[in-house]
């Protein structure tokens, strides 16, 4: 009969003591839980005026329940941080395609290339034998800032001194190709700003008196 209740007092300390240890356990793994987040408020109205400062390790939060200070995880920041800097290459690479689009669009240029004057002394009539005739030559366009040897694209104007150009955006100057010393033509600065340009005449003069 003691024997019956030496067991049975072993069973109900051993029960006692894993009681005891297992709500300790729980205990502390919930306080841990806890202060993974600290409330300093629990009113979100309160939370949107109020100012305070988390100690080292923490950082403030704010929730559907209040507000306060939690624990620093070092690799969601990381991740917060890489999550930022792809959104800002993605913006960087969409404005690129905006300016890359930009220069692939291309606007005509039009315009003749003419040569004068015909005659030595114009009258007060004027002669149609003397008006400025068209002149076939080889137009260089120069990118503004650039030097006039390296020639951003060239065009050919034909037997009527008619000539075309397709250029993106930009400030171009047009120079006509001239003799030595004449015809000595002059360069035009022109423009582009999203529109085709017409008219664009250029002029060589002969050097005739």
């Amino acid at each position: 009969m003691k024997k019956g209740f030496g067991l049975l007092g072993v069973l109900i300390a051993v029960g006692i003591i894993a009681l005891v240890f297992g709500g300790g356990f729980y205990y502390s793994q919930k306080n841990q839980i806890d202060e993974d987040k600290i409330y300093v408020k629990n009113s979100v109205e309160e939370c949107s005026v109020i100012k305070y400062i988390c100690e080292e390790g923490r950082k403030p939060f704010s929730d559907e329940t209040g507000c306060g200070c939690e624990f620093i995880d070092e690799k969601s920041d990381v991740k917060d941080i890489l999550n930022d800097v792809e959104d800002i290459n993605d913006l960087l690479n969409g404005h690129n395609e905006d300016v890359d689009n930009e220069l692939e669009t291309k606007f005509k240029i039009q315009g003749r290339v003419l040569l004068g004057p015909i005659c030595p002394v114009e009258k007060e009539i004027p002669d149609p034998n003397c008006a400025d005739k068209p002149y076939k030559t080889t137009i260089q366009v120069i990118e503004a800032g650039s030097p006039k040897s390296s020639p951003f694209a060239t065009a050919e104007s034909d037997e009527n001194g008619f000539y075309e150009l397709s250029l993106p955006v930009g400030e171009y100057a047009l120079q006509p190709i001239g003799g030595r010393p004449f015809p000595s033509c002059n360069t035009k600065d022109i423009s582009i700003d999203n529109k085709d340009l017409t008219g664009i005449d250029l002029f060589c003069d002969t050097g005739i008196r």
